[in-house]
């Protein structure tokens, strides 16, 4: 009977152990399955393997993946507070295991510039401020440019740029050559 009763605070620890898990990890799998979500929909608009179709819904999609890929790999630094620049390393690697070298550049500390996963990529910023990392800034946000070909430039990472046919840097390069800019 008394190694019965030994069992029972042991259980309970266990238990209250198992449901005290924390939100970030949660709110981790929510983006990570809504990222693979989204990139499931827009493979079905890739064309070329780096231009998305005119559908409507393609430039809302693209948009969307890129922004989810900030937003993953802020919520895996702040998660994951101690792992430092590694840690971007590992967040991309778990958010699409399959897409080769993660690459990205320490700015500074707590910033980091990441090339998002993807073949149609983007560029954005996850930096640290007032204690959480947050998308601090993303090539596919509008640009201000003085005109000519800045503007051009930067006008061909928005989502809606990325279109077979049209946009900027699809002039330039063609459906399947390189740019000269890129």
């Amino acid at each position: 009977m008394i190694h019965g009763r030994l069992h029972r605070p042991l259980f309970l620890v266990a238990w209250l152990t198992m449901m005290s898990v924390p939100a970030w990890p949660q709110e981790d799998d929510k983006l990570k399955s809504e990222y693979r979500a989204v990139s499931s929909q827009l493979q079905k608009h890739v064309v070329f393997d780096s231009w998305i179709d005119s559908d409507p819904e393609s430039p809302k999609l693209l948009a969307r993946q890129w922004s989810l890929a900030g937003e993953w790999v802020a919520a895996w630094l702040d998660s994951h507070p101690s792992e430092g620049p590694e840690g971007v390393k590992t967040a991309l690697g778990e958010l699409v295991p399959d897409e080769g070298e993660p690459a990205y550049l320490k700015l500074n500390g707590d910033a980091f510039l990441v090339v998002a996963p993807s073949p149609i990529g983007n560029v954005f910023i996850a930096a640290k401020s007032d204690g959480h990392y947050h998308l601090a800034w993303s090539a596919a946000q509008p640009q201000e440019a003085a005109g000519g070909e800045q503007a051009v430039i930067l006008a061909a990472w928005r989502p809606e740029n990325a279109t077979v046919g049209e946009g900027p840097i699809f002039r330039l390069r063609g459906a399947r050559g390189r740019c000269c800019l890129v």
